[in-house]
This record gives C-alpha cells, structure tokens and sequence, in this order.
C-alpha cells in the first residue's frame, strides 16, 4: 500500500470517528476531530523540532568560539522564572560568558522591518524579537566588566540570532559592542527598547571570527 493509501485510510478513520456521536463538551459542541486538527498540531510538533535544533547548532557554534559547553537551556528559556535565573535560548556554566543569547528560525520575515517599520508590532517581525531578546537579558547595574561600557544596564550582551532556511545565520546586537565589524555590517535605529536605539546585523560567523574571546574563557588568548 502506498503512502497516499495510508493517508487517506487515516482520513476515513478519523471522520468516522468524528461522527459516532462522541460526548459533547460543556457548550454543548462536539468535540473537533478533524485533519485540521490533526494538522496543526503536526505543525507545532515540527516548529518545536525546528527551534531545538537551531538551538543545539547555534550553540555548538559558540561552543567553539568559547572552547566552553554551551547549552540548549532546557525548555528554550523556560528557567526565565525558576531559581537558575536563566533567562535565554542558550547557557553556559562558566560566568564569563558575555552573552545572553535568543535564536529564531522562522520564516516569512525581511530585514525590511528594521527600515520601514510597518511589521513593528508582528510577532514575526525581526523588532520584536530584538524587543524579546532586550526584555529577557539579565540587568545588573553594578557589575562591571571588561568589553562592556561601565553604564551598561546589562550583566551580559543581548544577541538575537536568526535565520530562514536555507540562508546563513545572522546576528544583532547593540551598535557599541566590540566587534567592530567591517563589509557586511548594517546599522539600524530600532527604538523598541530606551536601553538600546542603535542596532548592527552581520553574519554570525563573521561575528565569532572577529569578537576577541573573553578573559575567562578556554579559548582566551592574550593579545
């Protein structure tokens, strides 16, 4: 039997569920068995299992730029409310780690929202998620440490990396980290955020080619 055979003897299966007079709810509808449903919550499932794996990968990348174990943090930032106080997409043991790290792979966005600002407010737009990378980074006024401004509002950098299939990795950050950047580099005024106005997007591998690892860290190397 063929695939498409199984598919539609999974179809006729579940309609003849459907319609066998299963108990109503408290509203007094039936409750919905049907392909859609079926369908969507396939789509949620391969959306859980797409964000977990750019995760693991962006992780395994700062894991060489660091020479640390950086981590998936269990429930993709899940411990934001718990007593670990991890508030991102990715976790490293050492404190030294500088960043606080939000990943998104998602389709249907344009760096065109960084410009003209018509998506601002859309959960897919490239803004808000820098809004949710900006809210969620850990704050703490009287740390102070090298590679970061002694006013920074920030313990640790905020980036937002992110993608579409298909095309390489990106990264934002605040216009006044270290790395410097060069060809490729884009600067935007994003004001979701008083903290930060002014944004800069590179390729991430351009990014971890160029940022010095910090003093702390396996991979630090003494100028």
């Amino acid at each position: 039997m063929s695939s498409v055979d199984d598919i539609e003897q999974v179809k006729k299966r579940l309609r003849e569920h459907a319609g066998k007079g299963a108990s109503k709810g408290k509203a007094g509808r039936a409750p919905i068995t049907s392909i859609a449903k079926v369908e969507s919550d396939r789509g949620r499932k391969n959306s859980r299992v797409k964000g977990n794996r750019a995760e693991l990968d962006v992780a395994e990348m700062f894991s060489r730029w660091s020479g640390e174990v950086v981590r998936r943090t269990p429930g993709s930032g899940g411990w934001s409310n718990a007593k670990f106080g991890v508030t991102a997409d990715l976790v490293c043991a050492n404190r030294a780690f500088p960043y606080s790290v939000e990943v998104k792979h998602r389709e249907n966005w344009v760096l065109d929202d960084l410009v003209t600002g018509v998506r601002r407010e859309h959960d897919k737009s490239i803004v808000q998620w820098w809004k949710q990378c900006v809210d969620s980074c850990p704050r703490d006024a009287a740390r102070q440490r090298d590679g970061i401004r002694r006013d920074a509002p920030f313990a640790k950098l905020p980036l937002l990396v992110f993608r579409r299939n298909r095309q390489p990795w990106l990264v934002m950050m605040s216009e006044d980290t270290t790395c410097q950047g060069g060809v490729g580099v884009g600067l935007f005024e994003v004001p979701c955020s008083p903290l930060i106005r002014i944004v800069k997007v590179m390729l991430l591998e351009v990014f971890l080619d160029l940022e010095p690892v910090p003093e702390g860290l396996k991979n630090y190397k003494e100028d």
